[in-house]
């Protein structure tokens, strides 16, 4: 009755439907993913899984909506890679730490990430998570400091609008840059659940 319930409050509120995987699933196969990823659209809640081999992240990388995998606690970097593909929203906040290589997988991911469960970040880390395309706000919010000045390298990131052509991050001047990291800092450092509130 709850997943219907919560399935009914985000078709409802939030426009879209919400696919659960069954309560008890704490891993999936490369076929049960390619089941689950069939929907493109909407989300894909599966948040009671422990344990996510390459090939099944392979297969639900191809779902474009939200993906939800909060209980994973880790992931290996062929993990991270497969999982980089998918373009949509992903939810990684079951994650408390990451490896310099998982970070650079997925600061290639080409939409909203969420890491919101990390509790320690290494120095080689925020620089890789830094050139996520949303990472001048997620930089702010972690370190508690302005990104205005960073000099990100965004060499092999592209972004596409949809149903639009493939554009190169590579063309963004410093004056862009400066630009975006002024108004990242002025968001965060004005929202007052940011935590870094002047």
């Amino acid at each position: 009755m709850r997943n219907v319930l919560g399935s009914l409050f985000c078709f409802t509120v939030l426009g879209a439907p919400a696919l659960r995987a069954e309560e008890k699933a704490v891993t999936t196969t490369a076929d049960q993913a390619k089941q689950l990823a069939q929907d493109q659209r909407g989300r894909l809640i599966l948040d009671h899984l422990t344990a996510l081999s390459p090939e099944a992240a392979k297969e639900l990388a191809r779902h474009e909506g939200w993906l939800s995998l909060n209980d994973l606690k880790s992931l290996s970097n062929e993990t991270a890679e497969a999982l980089a593909q998918q373009k949509g929203q992903l939810h990684l906040d079951g994650l408390t730490s990451l490896s310099p290589e998982v970070a650079r997988a997925l600061a290639r991911h080409n939409g909203e990430l969420s890491l919101n469960g990390l509790t320690s970040l290494s120095d080689e880390v925020g620089v890789a998570l830094a050139k996520h395309t949303g990472a001048y706000c997620d930089f702010a919010v972690i370190y508690g400091v302005s990104p205005e000045g960073l000099k990100p390298s965004f060499k092999g990131i592209t972004y596409k609008f949809k149903g639009g052509a493939e554009h190169s991050m590579e063309g963004i001047t410093d004056e862009q840059h400066a630009i975006l990291q002024k108004i990242a800092w002025e968001t965060v450092s004005k929202y007052p659940y940011a935590g870094v509130a002047r």
